[in-house]
């Protein structure tokens, strides 16, 4: 039997954290277009609502190129955003 983790963290509209046992990564769009971006590169959706039709492109990331930096510097980004969204609607 094999044991699956997977969570979902919904940051702002569109922009998710998600973690699971392989790691993390950063999903920004919404119903149509959704892009994910991990270590293990970008994966880009497309899909028609309502279908069950979909089309999956993957970018390998290239060797040597670690992605790290841009993911932190994107999560920073969205948390500070959040943050100081929630933080206007409380003065």
């Amino acid at each position: 039997m094999c044991f699956r983790f997977r969570r979902r963290v919904k940051i702002a509209p569109g922009v998710h954290l998600n973690f699971g046992k392989r790691g993390t990564s950063v999903s920004l769009g919404g119903h149509g277009v959704t892009t994910n971006y991990s270590k293990r590169g970008r994966r880009t959706t497309y899909s028609l609502r309502g279908t069950g039709l979909s089309y999956t492109t993957k970018t390998q990331k290239a060797s040597g190129c670690g992605c790290a930096i841009p993911m932190m510097l994107l999560i920073v980004a969205t948390i500070g955003a959040y943050a100081w969204r929630h933080s206007a609607g409380k003065s």
